[in-house]
């Protein structure tokens, strides 16, 4: 997410649909209106209609529909999440700083890049619509990089999913882990990889590193340091998840495996 989410809770299940293109509004309503009630708008003057008469429990929008920059109409939409509670999320082909900031204009708290499967549409939609789940329920990344922008990426690519915390330098890496433990390592640092390892909890903890650029020999190093999987910079968000989702499957396996072992 951009923010954390603080919009009044809402608990209506309507949603708004606005794109201009007729293609995607027809085939996105079909797969939604078994569970939802939708609502469709090709323009911002229909979209800003529907709102006025409608109870609605979030908004997906083309980032792309035209006159979505208006300030009057970012301005309502600004209203809209503060008074009403509605949720925002923008719908995008391509994730780059200048989506990413229209999308924080606009006030949004997620995005859904296209193609997108349901599991991904009915996940995001959920999500926002139900109660939060808990943060106990959600594994743990600590995220370290020296660029702020990575690391406010990374907490809205992620934080729907995780609890993600964030480290803007590798000095205090050792005291989060007296405090926490976290499920998977997101670091742009080679140095710290023994500092992680070092800790008996995480000899086998996965840790992906991000990376601008790598010689066959740096990724040697991080490999026999114990990376586990690499992701370059600029972050591709479908990439980053499916990657981190891939290791946190793995490493759940590994430990139920230690387990049982310690069990017998």
């Amino acid at each position: 997410m951009f923010f954390k989410d603080d919009t009044p809770k809402n608990t209506s299940r309507e949603i708004l649909l606005v794109d201009d293109k007729s293609f995607n509004l027809i085939s996105l309503k079909d797969r939604l209106e078994k569970n939802y009630t939708v609502h469709t708008a090709q323009t911002v003057k229909a979209m800003l209609e529907i709102i006025d008469t409608t109870e609605l429990g979030l908004l997906l929008i083309d980032i792309n529909t035209p006159e979505i920059d208006d300030t009057g109409v970012i301005d309502l939409l600004q209203t809209e999440i503060q008074e009403n509670g509605l949720r925002i999320v923008f719908l995008t082909s391509a994730i780059d700083k200048q989506t990413i900031n229209k999308g924080k204009n606009l006030g949004a708290v997620d995005f859904l890049q296209r193609p997108f499967s349901d599991t991904d549409l009915f996940g995001c939609i959920d999500f926002h619509l139900e109660t939060e789940k808990p943060e106990s329920s959600k594994p743990i990344i600590l995220a370290v990089d020296d660029d702020a922008e990575t690391l406010k990426s990374v907490n809205w690519l992620l934080n729907r999913d995780y609890t993600v915390l964030t480290l803007p330098s590798p000095d205090k890496v050792k005291g989060i882990l007296k405090k926490t433990t976290p499920d998977l390592f997101l670091l742009d640092c080679f140095d710290i990889i023994p500092v992680v390892r070092k800790f008996h909890e995480h000899r086998e903890t996965p840790i992906v590193c991000l990376t601008s650029a790598g010689t066959a020999d740096a990724v040697a190093k991080a490999i026999k340091l114990g990376v586990t999987d690499f992701i370059a910079k600029p972050i591709e968000g479908t990439l980053l998840k499916e990657k981190i989702s891939t290791q946190l499957k793995h490493f759940m396996v590994v430990r139920r495996l230690r387990e049982y072992n310690k069990e017998q």
